[in-house]
């Protein structure tokens, strides 16, 4: 796919409005979802810049040297420019209580390549994801990336995908949702502290519908079911990503898939090219009148060209 409107970072944030618009659409009145800075930190197109104005000498007395002896010193002014860490967008679920407060519920973060690629950008996420499970905030985190590892809280519960064939878990996938749940909090001494974790893992692979999650609500109110397909195929059509998409192409990277994934690839390219033909095969011409015709003909005879 092509990226022709704005790549990874404009689909990103599209989709997470999307799934924020889809959740107030079916949760109870008393919760709302709204979107807030993520956790993941959006790539630097530059790096921190340090800007140096010409030095100054100036010559300055030795204190232990005689009079005549002097020292050079360079003094310096300058300006450190650092670019301001910008934040991808998550989704927030809050709770309104009765005296009007909101309790955050649930974090929805949609992951992308950087954050997991990139080692600081991969700590900084690790470290914002301890938070947010130590503040007692349920996790839903939504991996859309074939290429990328899972990030490092979720690796003893999710199959590396993009490893080789002979190292890939039977049952490992290239997508996944996985949705973290504390449970509770126990001091283990030494000035650690463990959080109970209950993890519920919903792996797909290519050409298989997204799944339907359970979304935690509190405690008290369960789980609200949402169909990710449905948000997902409202998001792509009505932005129009197709705009972007060759079925005529090879697929990039497709040798990284394990080969149940190509040949589903394959079948998918193929259906859609074997469609595209009946469609053309079996449409009626257009039905012109004679008239136009001949005066398309005529024009074309005046102007030098051939019909």
């Amino acid at each position: 796919m092509e990226q022709p409107n704005g790549g990874w970072s404009s689909f990103h944030d599209q989709h997470i409005n999307e799934i924020a618009r889809g959740l107030n659409r079916l949760l109870p009145a008393d919760y709302y979802a709204t979107t807030e800075d993520s956790m993941q930190i959006k790539t630097r197109s530059e790096p921190d810049v340090l800007i140096l104005n010409e030095p100054n000498r100036s010559a300055v007395l030795s204190v232990h040297a005689p009079q005549s002896s002097t020292s050079v010193r360079q003094s310096f002014s300058g300006v450190l420019e650092i670019a301001e860490d910008e934040y991808q967008k998550a989704v927030m679920l809050y709770r309104r209580r009765p005296d009007e407060t909101d309790v955050p519920i649930t974090r929805f973060e949609l992951l992308s390549p950087s954050n997991i690629n990139d080692r600081l950008k991969a700590d900084a996420y690790d470290r914002k994801r301890e938070e947010t499970l130590r503040a007692s905030l349920n996790l839903v985190e939504l991996h859309y990336l074939d290429t990328m590892p899972p990030v490092t809280g979720l690796r003893p519960y999710v199959s590396v995908y993009p490893v080789s064939a002979a190292a890939r878990a039977a049952n490992a996938t290239p997508y996944y949702v996985a949705i973290t749940r504390p449970q509770g909090r126990e001091t283990a001494g030494s000035g650690m502290l463990k959080i109970p974790l209950s993890v519920d893992v919903y792996p797909f692979g290519v050409d298989v519908r997204m799944p339907v999650i359970d979304v935690p609500l509190s405690a008290a109110d369960g789980t609200l079911t949402l169909d990710l397909q449905a948000i997902y195929d409202q998001h792509f059509f009505e932005q129009r990503w197709g705009g972007g998409v060759y079925y005529d192409e090879e697929v990039p990277g497709s040798e990284s898939f394990s080969k149940v994934d190509q040949d589903r690839l394959f079948a998918r390219l193929l259906a859609i090219k074997n469609a595209q033909v009946d469609l053309l095969e079996n449409t009626q011409p257009l039905s012109v009148a004679d008239q136009t015709l001949r005066n398309q003909s005529s024009a074309l005879e005046n102007s030098g060209g051939a019909a």
